[in-house]
């Protein structure tokens, strides 16, 4: 029989889509108390990839990818999803049209071996976490680097976007090491 035990910390992430340069920016400074300091971000970049988001966010879609500086407990994505989707519904108000989508927000966490990601739409590959979110393993660790998954988005399918996670992969990496020294 195996014995449970409590998960390590893992690293915050999120995506952040978005049309306006502006309100991006404040969806930076509010998720800061929910997740901490940024301490990595990959270039914004067109996100051209598909236009589902046109409808609700407009065209000239950009994304950028950002992680945080506090490492929290896995158990909490649930909680997170809910943070960003509370962050998105105050943007939309800010910017006067409560149906708009001006930002759209996914939290996640990336760990040693994984990327995770948090949704409100169940699919295959999701399981559910509580309170109306999913979990969705996005990227694998293997072999040296990230690999996607055949439903990952095609986004995080780009060269630049795995190295970004390489790279918060090595930040988390020194911090986990840091957690576990004494002192």
């Amino acid at each position: 029989m195996g014995e449970t035990r409590e998960p390590g910390p893992v690293k915050p992430v999120a995506c952040v889509l978005y049309s306006d340069e502006t309100l991006a920016a404040r969806a930076r400074t509010l998720l800061r108390p929910v997740l901490g300091a940024e301490d990595c971000s990959s270039a914004p970049f067109d996100f051209d990839f598909t236009d589902y988001y046109q409808a609700e966010m407009g065209k000239s879609l950009k994304r950028v990818f950002l992680s945080f500086d506090r490492l929290i407990h896995p158990g909490r994505l649930a909680d997170l999803k809910a943070s960003s989707n509370a962050i998105e519904a105050a943007l939309a108000s800010e910017a006067g049209n409560p149906l708009r989508r001006p930002v759209n927000i996914d939290p996640g966490c990336l760990d040693l071996s994984k990327v995770v990601l948090a949704s409100t739409k169940d699919r295959f590959q999701r399981i559910y976490i509580g309170n109306g979110i999913y979990a969705e393993p996005t990227l694998a660790y293997v072999k040296g680097e990230f690999r996607p998954f055949s439903w990952t988005y095609p986004d995080m399918r780009t060269d630049e976007i795995r190295a970004f996670f390489g790279k918060v992969r090595g930040i988390y990496e020194r911090q986990i090491r840091n957690h576990a020294s004494p002192g």
